[in-house]
């Protein structure tokens, strides 16, 4: 799909262009370089996000306060939307003056978007598949005309008079025919530059402009909302991306990420405005491209966002004999449990290092920044009064296989994620382990490999171990109601083994009380598709934060509850990046899919105590 296109800047334009565009190219170098020494989180070159997952800055939202500022009182905020022909010229120049602010080195960009001068010329590189392109992608220069410079609108957020936060968007439509002919036919509102004012951060009004971009978008029937970041997708500190711990999640919850414009084939090029280039191999600018829903999905959306700030919005004073602790057995990089960490529990893992996955550190609840200790042990260490007395939270990670731990040394758990080693329950990995339909998947046959074996002993043990826990006193008198979640990739040979049907009987027939689900990850920002089987039992809000539960009819007055992150299918703008060779990278639990997860068993154990 490699592409070049013709330079349509005139002549007089080239050299001066070209030099703009490498003095910009080495602005971003530096300016990254400077970011990356200070590690300042949401700093980054395209956009400077407003820190708007901060803790403490929610509560303040909250409040009416914060540490670091006055008493902010949004209710006199108003955001709107204007086109450029329709901006006040003081609203123009007070945008441009803001955008300056924060982004100082992007002042030709700014010019243009804004419309408050003539600039330098820049480059699209709406079309560029490579860097070879990049050179020749043509410049945008003042006597530029439709298309690239149609439909732009300025987003303005003002306190009083005070202009507070700005963006540049604009409407991108599905060719240049249409872009004359037929305003209405468009294929995205792409965001371009996206500000708010210093003295204005941590209050929230970034996320709120984010969300009148959005409605901007379903009152006009434009079918995406397309950001360029400058952070990687997977980064805790994506902003557009970034489920908050204290606020649930931004407007581009959800987003599918391109790191690479071949995959987004239905991309107009002559309307769409690039001014950074996304290529592959390019590990931090990617496109994060996302439907707009209808008005009643999204104010689903919204509640389901509300309810969880309601959850996080405040910090949990653990009495010593209720702080959780949490379990997450093969645990590979430990994502999940430092992902628990996060909510003041006690954390236990357990790996046995065969995978070969980098063991990640916990980070400290109140400041993220920060590593928390967490200390390493042998199964032999392990006992049950492992977290007994400790007023604060404590990290333990067991170097070594689950089986080597005797089921009773085990502490008292509140809640466990288990996911054991799944090569040879893979399809592709057929050939290599054999099982048979007629054995139920168990690997019993004469051609049974070592490592179905253990798999089989794996899941048979952790069964046990969910037993025995749930027969021990969380408190005097009251049973450990232990829930947890298990997951597996979606094979059939795993759904059809004799083990995992068990695990879905009734506690009463001999079974563990779990039902099954499935998710996408495709639809949790990954470039992969993925289809993962998740089975969770005891854990009502997991339940409902990976399914669906449709509305009753009268044909239907019951109907089964629905996954709710299953892909829509491949199209045009949707693809999936294949796994191939070394797949180390795309065995770690993505960071989203560990956030809903996370979410789901701290706010079960609330609704178990009666704090929820």
């Amino acid at each position: 799909m490699e592409d070049a296109f013709e330079d349509e800047a005139e002549d007089a334009f080239e050299d001066e262009a070209e030099e703009t565009f490498q003095d910009e190219e080495e602005a971003v170098e530096e300016d990254e370089a400077e970011e990356a020494a200070d590690e300042e989180p949401f700093d980054d070159d395209e956009y400077r996000l407003v820190d708007d997952d901060d803790e403490d800055a929610e509560m303040a939202e909250h409040d009416g306060h914060t540490e670091n500022g006055p008493e902010y009182a949004h209710e006199h905020e108003e955001t709107f939307v204007c086109g450029i022909e329709e901006c006040t010229k003081a609203d123009k120049e007070a945008a441009a003056a803001l955008l300056n602010e924060r982004f100082n080195d992007h002042s030709p960009l700014i010019k243009c978007l804004t419309d408050t001068g003539n600039w330098k010329p820049f480059r699209n590189v709406s079309g560029a598949h490579s860097q070879a392109d990049v050179g020749r992608a043509p410049s945008v220069i003042p006597e530029s005309t439709p298309p690239v410079l149609a439909h732009r609108f300025l987003v303005l957020t003002k306190c009083g008079d005070e202009l507070i936060g700005a963006a540049a968007i604009k409407l991108v439509s599905s060719s240049e025919r249409s872009s004359r002919n037929a305003e209405h036919d468009w294929w995205c509102c792409e965001i371009i530059l996206f500000a708010v004012k210093e003295a204005a951060e941590r209050h929230g009004v970034g996320r709120r402009q984010l969300q009148a971009v959005y409605d901007f978008c379903m009152e006009r029937s434009v079918p995406k909302l397309v950001v360029l970041s400058a952070e990687p997708a997977e980064s805790h500190t994506n902003w557009w991306l970034h489920v908050s711990e204290c606020a649930g999640s931004t407007a581009m919850a959800h987003a599918e990420v391109i790191h690479d414009l071949k995959m987004a084939v239905g991309l107009p090029k002559k309307t769409f405005l690039l001014p950074w280039p996304v290529l592959d191999g390019d590990d931090d600018l990617c496109l994060l491209i996302k439907p707009v829903v209808t008005a009643a999905d999204d104010d689903d959306d919204d509640e389901e966002e509300v309810e969880a700030a309601a959850v996080h919005s405040h910090h949990i004073s653990w009495p010593p004999d209720k702080r959780p602790i949490f379990a997450e057995l093969c645990c590979g990089s430990r994502r999940f449990a430092n992902a628990m960490a996060l909510y003041q529990a006690h954390t236990f893992s357990v790996d046995d290092g065969s995978a070969k996955i980098e063991l990640e550190r916990p980070r400290c609840w109140d400041d993220q920044e920060k590593e928390a200790t967490l200390k390493v042990i042998t199964p032999a260490e392990v006992h049950p009064d492992l977290f007994k007395g400790s007023t604060k939270p404590l990290h333990i990670h067991v170097s070594g296989s689950v089986c080597d731990i005797p089921i009773d040394q085990f502490p008292t758990f509140t809640s466990a994620h288990k996911a054991p080693p799944c090569a040879s329950m893979s399809n592709m990995a057929a050939d290599k382990h054999p099982r048979d339909a007629a054995d139920h998947m168990a690997a019993i046959g004469a051609n049974a490999s070592e490592k179905s074996k253990q798999w089989d002993a794996m899941v048979a043990y952790l069964r046990d171990l969910t037993r025995e826990q749930r027969r021990r006193d969380i408190l005097p008198g009251v049973k450990n109601e232990l829930g947890f979640t298990f997951e597996q990739p979606q094979t059939k040979r795993a759904r059809e083994h004799l083990q995992i049907k068990q695990l879905e009987l009734p506690a009463i027939n001999g079974g563990d009380d779990a039902k099954r689900t499935t998710v996408h990850l495709c639809q949790l920002a990954a470039p992969q598709l993925k289809p993962t089987d998740i089975w969770f039992s005891r854990l009502p809000s997991v339940a409902d934060a990976l399914q669906i539960q449709p509305a009753p009819t009268a044909e239907v007055p019951h109907p089964a509850p629905l996954p709710r992150y299953v892909c829509p299918g491949v199209s045009r703008v949707h693809k999936h990046v294949t796994v191939r060779g070394k797949t180390s990278d795309s065995v770690r639990y993505h960071p989203r899919l560990v956030a809903v997860l996370a979410e789901g068993h701290h706010k079960s154990y609330l609704k178990r105590i009666g704090a929820a």
